[in-house]
């Protein structure tokens, strides 16, 4: 078991997409019952997917709770009117502020976007060092600077 969860690991650290549920390679060798959760590698994207999942269906059947507890109609209450788009609107900013703070930070980058980021870095660094000798900037001057 150690051995599969080391080579989870390593097809985790070297996939093609940043979300892995994107990923499109499943594994042949296991049932196709077993493949999609193969395909998420018990990685920290399958924790965080099953995290959300759960609090959303706790929190459904929390209202179902409140709405059988006593004798409140849900669809009789124009507070719905309110209530639901801001539930959908809360939604939505979740999921996007989930997906910008994830990338801000780095979380679940595919080792070839790092790759192609410090490649970058290196490519300006050398852009402004030729631009310093070309306008014969120096090292004193660039420190008054």
């Amino acid at each position: 078991i150690h051995d599969y969860a080391d080579f989870l690991r390593l097809r985790f650290a070297n996939r093609g997409t940043r979300w892995k549920g994107d990923d499109r390679d499943l594994n042949p060798t296991l049932n196709e019952e077993f493949q999609t959760l193969d395909q998420w590698c018990f990685s920290s994207q399958f924790y965080f997917t099953n995290t959300i999942y759960s609090i959303g269906m706790l929190l459904c059947i929390l209202a179902v709770q409140i709405w059988s507890s006593g004798p409140y109609d849900p669809f009789g209450d124009l507070g719905i009117l309110v209530v639901g788009p801001l539930t959908l609107l809360m939604c939505i900013l979740v999921h996007k502020l989930s997906i910008i703070i994830g990338i801000f930070f780095g979380v679940w980058a595919v080792l070839n976007d790092i790759l192609e980021e410090q490649e970058r870095r290196e490519n300006v660094v050398a852009l402004i060092d030729t631009f310093k000798v070309i306008y014969g900037v120096t090292e004193s001057a660039d420190k008054e600077l």
